[in-house]
């Protein structure tokens, strides 16, 4: 009988490499689907991936996070020189109550946005607020310009969808249709405006303020654009503006 235990042991330490030789098989198939699975993730996605963009929509060197829309002060910035430093902080006032706070910065609502709308309020000595500002669009994105100074408060509707600091294009655009353009976001070169379409070259996005505007004009026509122009306003077009001949800086 003693062959007989003794092949049984020899089956069960064969079994025994068996399972252990499947098992890690198996472990070594699941590890590198993960590590597949995770290099995959990472290619296929930038600092510039909005995760609730539209993939049609422009696309940004770096994303970071923004806020939703609501109504948020305008903090001070270090060192800022604004005269109503702290009135807002009083108890005697009709400022709502705040969503959250924002530095100043340039600030940009979704390309995708539909019935967008916002305002920008400033305090004043009796710790009233007046609207000094404001801004709307059907469809496109806005930009809004929150300086050290001025505004107070910004207020914005729910058909911006979330507002991000600005940051520079992956490419500059060669379409424009209605919306607001930055310095770079728009190719360098003459472009075709079309019949009806009303633009404005802007030092700033304050609300639609008349002293924020270098130069407007009414299509048909052509603008150059260079390294040196600024913000562009671009309303009631019914065709986008189209950049249509390179030109040398």
């Amino acid at each position: 009988m003693g062959w007989f235990f003794r092949l049984v042991g020899i089956a069960g330490i064969f079994g025994f490499f068996g399972w252990s030789i499947n098992h890690w098989v198996e472990a070594s198939d699941d590890i590198r689907a993960s590590e597949a699975q995770e290099a995959s993730d990472e290619e296929g996605s930038t600092d510039s991936d909005d995760p609730d963009a539209d993939p049609s929509a422009p696309r940004y060197v770096a994303y970071v996070p923004g806020v939703a829309p609501g109504s948020y002060v305008v903090l001070d910035a270090p060192g800022s020189n604004d005269w109503d430093h702290g009135l807002r902080r009083g108890e005697d006032h009709d400022i709502p109550e705040p969503d959250g706070e924002l530095m100043p910065g340039l600030y940009a609502s979704s390309f995708t946005s539909t019935d967008c709308t916002y305002e920008l309020y400033r305090v004043g000595d009796n710790q009233r607020e007046r609207m000094i500002g404001s801004d709307s669009l059907r469809a496109g994105r806005l930009l809004v310009t929150l300086n050290e100074i001025e505004p107070d408060r910004f207020a914005s509707d729910g058909g911006c969808g979330e507002w991000i600091e600005w940051s520079p294009l992956v490419e500059p655009l060669r379409e424009a249709p209605n919306g607001d353009y930055w310095v770079g976001d728009l190719a360098n070169g003459i472009w075709d405006v079309p019949a009806g379409c009303h633009w404005e070259e802007v030092v700033g996005f304050r609300g639609s303020q008349v002293h924020d505007i270098m130069e407007a004009g009414i299509g048909p026509g052509t603008i150059q654009i260079t390294n040196q122009s600024m913000g562009f306003r671009v309303r009631r077009c019914h065709q986008p503006l189209i950049h249509a001949t390179m030109i040398d800086e």
